[in-house]
């Protein structure tokens, strides 16, 4: 990365936590989190959180396993286990409002 993101992720956590958030959903790539300075990140949503993984490829669309994995925690998430995300709103919940399936 060639940009500084000076972020205290204890305290962001923390913030997380208090909001009442109970679950995270993640879109990034198991790589990701090194790439982005936080390779520990998914040890500590494991620890505090019902981490849901959804990745997507960089520069891609879902694919069909993708769908069919949205699909099986599609309703839980429109019953409220989900609260913001730094990247979420626009891409998950694009999919989310879909009436059906995304074609291949």
């Amino acid at each position: 990365m060639t940009d500084v993101w000076d972020r205290d992720m204890e305290l962001d956590l923390i913030t997380i936590e208090e909001s009442g958030t109970t679950s995270v959903i993640s879109l990034l790539e198991p790589f990701e989190y090194q790439e982005l300075g936080v390779p520990n990140l998914p040890e500590e949503f494991v620890q505090r959180f019902h981490w849901l993984k959804l990745p997507i490829p960089d520069q891609q669309a879902p694919d069909n396993a993708w769908t069919e994995n949205w699909e099986t925690i599609r309703t839980d998430i429109k019953n409220g286990l989900y609260r913001g995300g730094r990247n979420f709103s626009s891409t998950a919940r694009a999919v989310l409002a879909a009436p059906a399936p995304l074609p291949p």
